[in-house]
């Protein structure tokens, strides 16, 4: 299944944690991919249910948090469930504002995951010319892509932990531990500061210098492998064999957890596509100077270098944090 895809944006949370999972027949996973972009028109705000050939589950299912009822795609020859805008974690708001994420609360009752869930806050592409270096050289087809896909991130918050599994329509040996299925997490590309894992489905470092923190973005990618590792039986799925599967910017992500050992154990195979953790805009290389940056445009004074910016940028409103005005690396 892909998750959504986890990370924070540089001026917040990376632009999007949510995950897409797809068991891993070949033909679920196209069509899981498939029926993911067109649910998502909604951007969140019409459940997926109200859409042609799409229905309320009638199974419910128990979850270590509590239990879910999803809604089945039919498109022919194939049943898929969707359990859409399921979290993994708690909101990362407040005083969880530049934290690693947190276990997320249990519910005693059925709970619809009809819908996509908000994504990240982020800052779009500008693509109707008055940025001419966003579309300078790109491919007509390129351009389109991205027309598409812009529109559908507009409905953004900062609680956005999020995942979206595709499963195959629950038969009589679908939960049998003899037939557990494989699945894939997907993590977008496109950008480390925006786009969605709800379509197919760089981190501010906030530390002292030679602290790790920061790297918040790839802890929700953990705690949402996390999260599979505890409830993918109760889908049907084998946390044994789960295959991390990342694109662009979403390839480095997968590369550095495959090679993580806070996230090795957690990972079956690993692909990736145009991108790794060797790719030359895959890692901030400078990232005091990003701290610097984003020091001086909030007004949070101290010791850039030993203090951490954490405590500060929690007490900044989301507009301020949005209005950080950062170049990209080289």
């Amino acid at each position: 299944m892909p998750m959504k895809a986890l990370g924070r944006h540089a001026n917040g949370r990376q632009h999007d944690r949510q995950l897409t999972v797809v068991f891993l027949l070949l033909t679920l996973w196209l069509s899981g991919g498939r029926m993911s972009a067109s649910g998502g028109a909604g951007t969140g705000t019409v459940p997926a249910a109200s859409l042609n050939n799409i229905t309320y589950s009638n199974s419910v299912v128990k979850t270590k948090y509590g239990p879910l009822r999803g809604i089945v795609f039919r498109a022919a020859p194939v049943v898929v469930e969707g359990f859409l805008g399921v979290p993994y974690a708690s909101p990362p708001i407040g005083s969880l504002r530049y934290m690693p994420p947190v276990t997320p609360s249990t519910w005693k009752y059925t709970r619809l995951v009809d819908r996509f869930a908000p994504v990240c806050p982020q800052k779009l592409p500008k693509l109707d010319g008055t940025d001419p270096g966003v579309v300078s050289g790109l491919p007509l087809d390129r351009l389109k892509q991205l027309r598409r896909l812009v529109p559908t991130l507009v409905n953004q918050s900062e609680d956005c932990l999020y995942l979206n599994l595709y499963v195959p329509h629950a038969d009589d040996t679908s939960h049998r531990p003899d037939h557990l299925k494989p699945s894939i997490v997907y993590i977008h590309g496109e950008s480390y500061e925006w786009n969605s894992g709800n379509h197919y489905d760089g981190f501010l470092k906030t530390g002292a210098k030679g602290s790790a923190q920061g790297n918040f973005g790839l802890m929700d990618l953990v705690a949402g492998l996390h999260w599979l590792r505890e409830n993918l039986v109760a889908f049907g799925g084998d946390p044994a064999k789960i295959t991390l599967m990342g694109h662009g910017t979403g390839a480095a992500l997968a590369n550095i957890l495959a090679v993580s050992p806070v996230a090795g154990d957690l990972i079956h195979r690993v692909v990736l596509l145009s991108g790794s953790a060797l790719s030359p805009w895959a890692i901030q290389r400078d990232p005091l100077s990003v701290k610097r940056k984003v020091a001086q445009q909030t007004s949070c004074a101290g010791d850039v270098v030993n203090e951490d910016l954490a405590p500060c940028l929690r007490t900044k409103s989301l507009a301020e944090l949005m209005n950080i005005s950062l170049s990209s690396p080289r």
